[in-house]
Parts: C-alpha cells; structure tokens; sequence
C-alpha cells in the first residue's frame, strides 16, 4: 500500500493490529502465531506448519493451508526487513487460524475443555488488548479509501 501511495491506509491497517516495527517484538509474534498455530494443528487434528508448507498445500484442509502460508509469508517479510508488515501478516494468520479452529470446532467434537482453551489463551497472548486504540475519524475515512481501492482493483480483474 506504501508503495502504491497509500501511505495513511497502509499506517491506518497497521494500527489496527497494533503492528510494530520492532524487531524483537516482531521475533515474539512470528513465535506467538507459530505456538498458536501448533495449539490449533494439535487439538484440531490438522496438519503441522511444517508439513503444510513441505507440501505447499493440503487439499483437504484449504482454509489451514492459506493460514500457514499467510504465516510464512510474514517470517519472508521479516527476512526481506519488513518488520512492521511482518507483524500485521503474522497477526492476520493468527485471526485467520482462530477461524479455522472455530470452523473445525463446529464440524467435529471438542477433546477436552483444557485442549480447547489451549489455542484461545494463545491468541490472547498475542491479542491483549482487543482495541486499545479506537479508530478515529481519520482512520474510517481511510477505511473508505481502502474499500474503494478494493472495488477498483475488482472492477479491473472483472474487465479482463
């Protein structure tokens, strides 16, 4: 979005997710999203990060593969010294794995109340304030903006 000109959407997204360009900071949330990753994979029955991303994608688990993949773009973000875009990616994989697991949820029998909490207590680690910062006025404008530029980019693919 920086470079594309959208600088304010592009710092509006960021502060939506709290997102740092601390790199150690950053370290503890690509760490945090794995653990929340390997919570889900393990009470969920799915497949590990790892080997969804020896695989590049598994079928049956469409959903999860995207979430890893999400997860691994962000640590390329992070090598390519993109700290703060690491962060929202990594983030942004954590919110995506909370749907998968609620999805998964919804489809098959909790094991236990203590596994199922596992991978609720790890998002909150990464999470702990829900909005610490509510958006402003600027910040809804810039919503507009960024749907806007959404339609735009749609209305293209579908010219093609």
């Amino acid at each position: 979005l920086e470079e594309i000109g959208s600088v304010e959407l592009a710092a509006a997204l960021l502060r939506s997710y709290d997102a740092t360009r601390d790199d150690d900071l950053v370290r503890r949330t690509l760490a945090g999203v794995e653990a929340l990753l390997a919570a889900i994979a393990r009470t969920r029955d799915l497949p590990t990060f790892g080997a969804v991303l020896a695989r590049g994608f598994v079928e049956r688990f469409p959903g999860w593969s995207y979430t890893c993949r999400t997860l691994a773009d962000a640590r390329s973000l992070h090598q390519d010294g993109s700290p703060a875009a690491a962060d929202y990616t990594a983030k942004f994989a954590a919110r995506l794995a909370l749907r998968v697991d609620a999805d998964e949820s919804a489809r098959v029998s909790r094991a236990s109340t203590e596994e199922s909490r596992e991978p609720v207590l790890a998002y909150r680690n990464l999470f702990t304030d829900a909005m610490s910062t509510p958006p402003t006025e600027g910040d809804l404008e810039t919503a507009v903006e960024w749907s806007t530029l959404v339609m735009q980019a749609r209305v293209r693919l579908l010219e093609r």
